[in-house]
């Protein structure tokens, strides 16, 4: 399940940068549900994060933050507090319109 997830994550992430943006969705979404089902907070909000990141290149900024402010209350209740900051990252660049 991790591992599907993780190719999910890489290759969303890889088709955005080509300009694929709706394939890269497609898998960023994906990945998001395959992890779901877990107990895996930091994996799971991993995928939000990279989800956030895809949307943003698709100019899809409240789905971004949307995504981002899920990935933070995950991370935040694992206590990862580097996955935390790097959220915070991403929101400063979303509200700044860097995007991600």
């Amino acid at each position: 399940m991790m591992t599907q997830m993780l190719i999910r994550q890489v290759r969303a992430k890889l088709l955005v940068r080509r300009g694929e943006l709706v394939e890269g969705e497609r898998l960023a979404r994906e990945a998001v549900e395959l992890g779901r089902p877990t107990d895996a907070l930091e994996a799971k909000a991993n995928s939000l994060r990279d989800l956030a990141v895809v949307l943003s290149a698709a100019k899809k900024r409240n789905e971004a933050l949307d995504a981002l402010d899920e990935a933070q209350r995950l991370y935040q209740e694992k206590g990862h507090t580097i996955g935390a900051t790097y959220v915070e990252e991403l929101r400063a660049g979303l509200a700044a319109g860097r995007g991600g």
